[in-house]
């Protein structure tokens, strides 16, 4: 039987979370997900920018490779190289049903992240 695969991706939580040792979060059920799943010990990312790291997260690659150098936003005029090839399709690809949920900053054109089901919009930056 195949795995299921959750990506959770939150802002500004650090380990802020009771499975990294901050109890006081009240994050019970996220701490619950990481004891029945895999928890990563040591994370790095690719850029300080909310978007090129997300970008590199769902593609593998490093910000100057998939196109998203700078905050994602029309203002900015960054965005995923149209050909890029994303976490969703890969998936997709494999036979998974994928959706994605909530908010995404990897890209202006939320279709070519490859996710079967669009449950998110991009929210541009704060003026």
């Amino acid at each position: 039987m195949r795995p299921n695969v959750l990506l959770i991706v939150a802002h500004d939580v650090g380990r802020h979370l009771g499975c990294y040792g901050v109890p006081e979060t009240g994050s019970n059920h996220l701490d619950g997900l990481a004891a029945g799943g895999v928890r990563l010990a040591q994370f790095f990312s690719t850029s300080p920018q909310c978007s090129p790291a997300r970008a590199s997260l769902v593609t593998g690659r490093y910000p100057h490779s998939h196109g998203v150098i700078g905050i994602c936003s029309p203002i900015f005029g960054f965005d995923l190289h149209a050909d890029e090839r994303t976490l969703g399709q890969l998936l997709g690809d494999a036979g998974y049903r994928t959706a994605l949920v909530g908010i995404q900053h990897e890209t202006l054109h939320t279709e070519r992240l490859g996710f079967e089901d669009h449950l998110a919009h991009h929210r541009p930056p704060p003026k």
